[in-house]
């Protein structure tokens, strides 16, 4: 009796863990904000490729690369052709933090020291190498000169 029920709660424990990888897997898949492999990053030494940066590099405000992950995802969207970033990355716009994906034409994002017109945004579908970068203090980095926020991992 007691191996039947050991079976039993065996049974339930690996499909939950099936169910929660899934979940994982699908959940975290395509909302990281993340930009794509190729994004120059810029540091307090210059301009860095996402791919080569490293836990602890700093960034042009002093804040520190606290993690750095590569995943995948689906979908990204391309900002008047020049910087390429995940659906929920964040960019500062005359109205505040805006997810990629709520930005239009005609809305202003924060390039080097001034906002910008966005003339052209597109959302682009395949299989997109993209690096999640997590930083210290204000938790924002430029990348490809835009003014981003990492949010978290």
């Amino acid at each position: 009796m007691i191996d039947i029920l050991l079976g039993f709660l065996l049974g339930i424990v690996f499909i939950i863990d099936i169910i929660t990888i899934i979940f994982i897997f699908f959940f975290f898949h395509a909302t990281n904000t993340c930009v794509i492999k190729g994004t120059r990053i810029l540091t307090r030494k210059g301009e860095k490729y996402v791919e080569e940066l490293n836990v602890g590099d700093i960034l042009y405000d002093n804040s520190k690369v606290l993690k750095l992950k590569s995943c995948f995802t689906k979908e990204i969207y391309e900002i008047n052709k020049e910087l390429k970033v995940s659906s929920t990355h964040l960019l500062l716009t005359n109205e505040g933090w805006k997810k990629a994906k709520y930005l239009k034409e005609g809305n202003f994002v924060f390039k080097q020291s001034k906002f910008i017109l966005v003339n052209k945004i597109e959302k682009l579908k395949g299989e997109f190498g993209v690096y999640d970068v997590c930083v210290s203090n204000s938790h924002t980095f430029y990348a490809n000169k835009y003014l981003t926020h990492n949010k978290s991992i």
